[in-house]
């Protein structure tokens, strides 16, 4: 009966192909969807260790409870570290502090990012204030670097600004004259003095209109710069760098020991300080894109040229593990899985000695490759670090019975040929196939069956990566086994498979190899189950050693 089915089944070849096309394009569609990023296009890999976590454990419900009473935010901690080993000075802390901005402002989902700059004091003078902060003029508690930055600021735009006053008082004096010189050449001798007065008195009314301007301008170029009015020194900038330098060597000094900061955000050499990033939940930190502007970030303020030969910046966390992790496994996916194919095809080469023979095994080992991927997808499951070893399995596993459907297909057709009498007509391709499905499907189904069967065994494994191992190479052998009933079949319809020539017992190289072991292992079998009971007998004394 199960033999009938499929010999009925392949009497209609076309409607097998048109069928399994059909599937095998949902299925591209659900593997595409479920599988792939839909942004960058690359394969979704959870490197997390939560398919490692026995559900039924006490561990994955703490894990669970954990979750949802702090949240699921994943955290990325950047170091600045001084290669010298000495602490971290003006430079590096104004490194810090420019690259913490860049990186609200650039790096998406961002929910908080923390630095030693963030702490506030307690008490004191600037209690609320960050440990950085120092009573400054009117009693305002002001940053020692927003200070600093603003000084260096104030000391490069005094020149602009003092030039800009010359240039205002110029063109004034050079208005007053010519007044002045118009009003005397126009008056009358007789009210000389009293048209000089009106004269002037205009003049000064003109220039002062004519003026408006510039004043206003002058008077917006002082609010602006009334800071700088209060900032006046005439330090150089290497001194306004010195003496902050030195009253960030005391602060830095003063929180070695300081518990908010030590181990957290400074080290206990203080030649180390730390940015602390938090992501929302949903963000996706491990992300290609976010990942990269963490790192184009890295390497652009590592070119600080004040201290770029002894800054080391680098940065860790779960996101960039994940990423990490998802990037090599796709990196070997990419070697792994095509050399398996390619040796398949030089075996199937070697075997059959025809290129057309290749491409039916082929055919049916990427089909059923397709639909374990599309089934996947589609049940809304994702790659892990165990389950990514499917597709060798399925293709080094299943490509064994399409080969022996292809050799049993070639040995049926030499068995008629030889069978038939002279001058009888050739045997039919779906005569050849019919006999092929009589001899092959039940031994060929068994195999599969119990093939599954080990790996369905993995299903009571307490660990979901070790179920969905087991659970989705059994798929992709039942669906190889599948299409080695039907698309095998049907393709031979279309696709001439080399006939066996008629050989002598004991020509051809592969032939001789084998005779060469038949008659050794009748000669000496007692001598080969001594041999591998004493090799069962080791690896039984290796077993107690497993932990």
């Amino acid at each position: 009966m199960f033999v009938r089915i499929f010999t009925t089944v392949n009497q209609y070849p076309k409607s097998i192909l048109l069928i399994l096309l059909a599937l095998s394009t949902f299925f591209f569609v659900q593997a595409r969807d479920g599988l792939f990023d839909p942004n960058s296009g690359r394969l979704r890999i959870n490197s997390t260790v939560e398919p490692f976590i026995e559900r039924d454990s006490g561990a994955y419900q703490q894990f669970l409870d954990a979750r949802e009473a702090f949240g699921s935010e994943e955290v990325v901690v950047i170091a600045l570290h001084n290669t010298e080993k000495k602490p971290i000075g003006l430079d590096y802390l104004l490194t810090l502090s420019h690259l913490k901005t860049e990186i609200e402002a650039t790096v998406p989902g961002i929910s908080k990012v923390l630095s030693m700059l963030d702490i506030p004091q307690a008490s004191g003078k600037c209690a609320g204030k960050s440990y950085f902060h120092q009573m400054g003029i009117g009693s305002v508690c002001v940053s020692v670097l927003e200070k600093y930055e603003h000084e260096i600021s104030c000391l490069n735009s005094s020149d602009s600004e003092k030039i800009s006053a010359s240039d205002t008082g110029d063109n004034l004096e050079e208005s007053l004259d010519e007044g002045l010189e118009d009003s005397l050449d126009e008056s009358q001798e007789d009210g000389l003095e009293g048209s000089l007065e009106e004269n002037l008195e205009g003049s000064l009314n003109e220039n002062v209109d004519d003026s408006g301007e510039t004043d206003t301008e002058t008077d917006t170029t002082e609010e602006t710069s009334l800071d700088c009015t209060l900032e006046k020194s005439s330090s150089s900038p290497n001194e306004l760098h010195a003496d902050a330098e030195a009253k960030i060597g005391k602060i830095v000094l003063s929180l070695k020991n300081h518990p908010l900061f030590q181990g957290d955000v400074l080290s206990k050499d203080s030649s180390t300080t730390a940015l602390i990033l938090t992501f929302k939940p949903e963000s996706k930190p491990e992300s290609d894109n976010t990942q990269k502007i963490l790192q184009e970030l890295q390497v652009k303020h590592q070119k600080n040229p004040e201290i770029a030969d002894t800054l080391r910046i680098a940065y860790a966390g779960q996101p960039r593990q994940i990423n990490k992790a998802s990037r090599l496994i796709r990196q070997d996916m990419q070697h792994i899985l095509p050399m398996s194919l390619l040796l398949i095809v030089v075996v199937l080469l070697i075997a059959f000695r025809s290129i057309k023979a290749v491409f039916v095994p082929l055919s049916v080992v990427l089909f059923g490759i397709l639909w374990t991927a599309g089934i996947i997808g589609w049940i809304g499951n994702e790659l892990n670090l165990v389950t990514m070893a499917c597709a060798p399995i399925i293709v080094c596993v299943g490509s064994a019975y399409v080969i022996k459907f292809l050799n049993q297909y070639q040995t049926e057709s030499l068995q008629i040929r030889e069978a038939g009498k002279p001058g009888d007509p050739p045997a039919t391709i779906p005569e050849v196939i019919n006999a092929t499905l009589i001899s092959v499907t039940v031994p060929v189904t068994v195999t599969a069956i119990t093939t599954v069967a080990g790996f369905i065994a993995l299903v009571v494994s307490p660990i979901p990566a070790v179920q969905q191992l087991g659970l989705y190479s059994s798929v992709g052998i039942i669906s190889i086994n599948l299409f080695t009933l039907t698309l095998a079949p049907a393709l031979l319809h279309y696709i001439h498979m080399p006939d066996l020539a008629p050989t002598e017992e004991g020509s051809g190289l592969l032939n001789r190899f084998f005779s060469i072991i038949v008659e050794w292992l009748r000669l000496h079998s007692k001598r080969l189950i001594w041999i591998w009971l004493l090799i069962a007998g080791f690896a039984a004394l290796g077993m107690l050693g497993l932990s």
